[in-house]
């Protein structure tokens, strides 16, 4: 009976720990200006994506925008914006920075999107 008991605690602490790990995944938008970001979008989504807690960059959903999904425990969207526009290859002419609005869900099924509550 001790054991069993055992076992279920540590399987619970170990559920914890991770579903901890779990939330701290972030996302940042980071949007792109300048001369040289169109040029150089493959050569930033490859430094990136080397960076530790960086797991995801998507660079297809929103134009002359990257989202970064990340370790909000390692990393957050200003240190990445930063990371970009301190790459030597780009010397300024490819600026990121932090989008700090609301990215609006794709629709849904029958074409709806979802509504705020609220409204």
């Amino acid at each position: 009976m001790l054991h069993s008991g055992l076992a279920a605690g540590m399987i619970s602490l170990s559920v914890v720990f991770w579903s901890n790990g779990a939330f701290a995944l972030e996302r940042a938008a980071l949007a792109l200006s300048g001369s040289d970001c169109r040029l150089s979008h493959q050569d930033i989504i490859k430094n990136l994506e080397r960076l530790d807690g960086v797991t995801r960059v998507e660079a297809e959903t929103i134009p002359d925008h990257l989202l970064v999904d990340h370790d909000g425990l390692r990393r957050t969207g200003e240190e990445l914006a930063g990371f970009v526009n301190g790459l030597a290859a780009l010397q300024g002419r490819c600026r990121a920075a932090v989008m700090q609005s609301c990215i609006t869900a794709e629709a849904g099924p029958g074409g709806t999107r979802p509504v705020p509550p609220g409204r």
